[in-house]
């Protein structure tokens, strides 16, 4: 859900940017259904030019695609150009990825597929399109502006070192690290090496949770070595008065922590029974902690991901294959369903709504960013509607299931779908015995299975349309 927006004329006063686009949107008809056809849905066109922020979006650029049509990728960028893992998997990209949004950095994006995460460790990924100047270098990868070198972060010490060069050289960027000698952020920051379970298996996908040991290299490890992780965390945070692990300001070590703590908050208790790091009565200051890092702006209206995100890492070959699938011992192993659902998932997780000052203080220095969660995601199917259609397509076929869609059908669904979240409609607004919006319920279904968090967008705005995926099944019936 990654592409180029369209933009308004910047000499335009505000009123007109902003007010006339949402009068029209009060004043369209509510649209009339015939025999379950929408006739009265905006057209794109419409649609782009109402909810389309002024400002075009930083560059996201991904090497599958790029590669798939040919393109190839200039050497040397004309601003920061951050090479990250494409789905949001992985805690070095996350690191650094965090870091230049909490300081404000403009910078471009590629995406790179992740290699080495493979049951034989295999490097080898047909049609990535990784450009070959990058070599085998793994992510993430930095390069500033003007310049073809490339600054690797994939380790804990190259991690924290290019978190403390970013302060170096953005002197006038809110610095992540203190002047204080010795450093205690920086020491915080080393200490996350130090905690962390040091026979796990390496994995960009799923950091520090399988057993490393041959024979056992899919096993999750031992509930004791991620409670010793979680107690170590705790105790660091009672060492200061606030809610960070350097007190009151969020520093380079909460960027160091947060990524796999974040994650550990949904897969350990998926692992192992009751292990639950969010939890406030057996660890306080981490609950406290968690809680705090919710009302980051720039982690949790970006980075951030989300409870089903997290599951369903796990739930892939070769982690965790599905219950009705059988392997060898020797492979992987038949391991059963794991723990929590995706909605208990979704409960240990926390909400990952946002209040409308955490989100507006997360737009107001980027003028790409939508007015709101739901728009956002509006926006999103705009700019992504041809390649979208296809996919679901492509995706019902996989997965089994009967469809009679055709692409103008997908269409349709989906600019409804972009019109009802500008429009801030809910299901009950809509006869519930229209065919048409049994349709609607399907594609909604489609985007909450197939959505990655934060690969697509961030989590307030996946829980805009998860939400809104619950009330049109609630409503039109789980039609899939």
């Amino acid at each position: 859900m990654k592409a180029q927006g369209q933009s308004f004329d910047s000499t335009r006063c505000w009123f007109q940017i902003w007010c006339i686009p949402y009068v029209w949107l009060l004043l369209w008809p509510t649209p009339r259904w015939a025999n379950g056809v929408a006739v009265d849905i905006p057209s794109w066109d419409s649609l782009g030019q109402t909810l389309i922020p002024s400002a075009p979006p930083p560059v996201t650029l991904d090497c599958c695609c790029m590669n798939q049509k040919g393109q190839r990728l200039d050497p040397t960028p004309q601003t920061v150009r951050l090479f990250r893992e494409r789905n949001g998997w992985c805690i070095y990209s996350a690191r650094l990825w965090l870091a230049l949004e909490l300081k404000g950095i403009s910078y471009e994006t590629v995406l790179v597929a992740s290699r080495g995460d493979t049951f034989d460790g295999s490097l080898v990924e047909e049609g990535d399109g990784r450009p070959e100047f990058l070599g085998d270098q793994s992510l993430p990868l930095l390069q500033y502006a003007q310049e073809s070198q490339l600054h690797e972060a994939s380790t804990e010490a190259s991690s924290i070192d290019l978190l403390r060069e970013l302060d170096a050289h953005f002197p006038e960027s809110i610095p992540l690290f203190s002047k204080d000698e010795p450093d205690p952020v920086l020491f915080m920051a080393h200490e996350f090496e130090k905690a962390v379970p040091s026979n796990a298996r390496y994995s960009p996908r799923a950091a520090w949770l399988f057993c490393n040991e041959e024979g056992f290299r899919l096993d999750a490890l031992h509930r004791s070595a991620f409670e010793k992780f979680l107690d170590q965390a705790e105790s660091l945070l009672s060492n200061y008065d606030g809610p960070f692990f350097c007190g009151q300001e969020l520093s380079a070590a909460d960027v160091v922590w947060a990524p796999l703590l974040e994650r550990y908050s949904v897969q350990l208790p998926c692992l192992h029974d009751q292990l639950v790091p969010r939890h406030a009565n057996l660890r306080p200051r981490l609950y406290q902690w968690y809680q705090a890092m919710d009302t980051v702006p720039a982690y949790a209206c970006r980075v951030r991901g989300d409870g089903p995100s997290w599951r369903r890492v796990l739930f892939v070959d070769p982690w965790w294959p599905k219950a009705d699938l059988w392997h060898p011992r020797d492979t992987v192993g038949p391991k059963g369903e794991l723990l929590l659902s995706e909605q208990e998932c979704c409960a240990i997780f926390g909400s990952t709504e946002v209040g409308s000052d955490v989100w507006d203080d997360y737009a107001k220095s980027r003028p790409y960013v939508s007015k709101n969660p739901r728009t956002e995601v509006a926006v999103s199917l705009i700019r992504n509607r041809e390649a979208l259609s296809k996919d679901a397509s492509n995706w019902m076929e996989q997965e089994g299931y009967v469809s009679e869609f055709s692409l103008d059908e997908l269409d349709t669904c989906f600019r409804a779908i972009a019109w009802i979240l500008g429009l801030d409609k809910e299901a009950n607004s809509f006869p519930a015995d229209d065919p048409f919006f049994q349709r609607v319920t399907c594609i909604l279904i489609y985007l909450d299975k197939r959505l990655c968090v934060p690969r697509d967008f961030g989590a307030p705005s996946a829980a805009a349309l998860r939400k809104l995926c619950t009330e049109f099944s609630s409503r039109f019936g789980q039609v899939l």
